[in-house]
């Protein structure tokens, strides 16, 4: 995995969150982490969407609304048996 994929996961170890949370998180905490900056914060939705394809992390099934009041799927990482 790369760093801004085990920043995700990390932050989703700590508990689930929504694409905004984990941005906002990462944002918040990159410096303290030694995470790489993202000159694109879409970076954070589609490394999500590959975490999630390859089956590290899924969609809780709760949606909580972004800023503009749009519904959004919290991610949590999946137990490991």
């Amino acid at each position: 995995m790369d760093a801004v994929r085990d920043a995700i996961v990390a932050l989703l170890e700590e508990e689930p969150r929504t694409v905004t949370e984990l941005t906002a998180a990462y944002c918040r905490l990159r410096l303290v982490n030694g995470w790489p900056f993202l000159t694109d914060l879409h970076n954070i939705a589609r490394r999500t969407s590959d975490l999630h394809d390859r089956g590290v992390i899924y969609d809780t099934g709760v949606r909580r609304p972004t800023r503009f009041g749009r519904p959004s799927a919290v991610w949590a990482v999946k137990e490991v048996a």
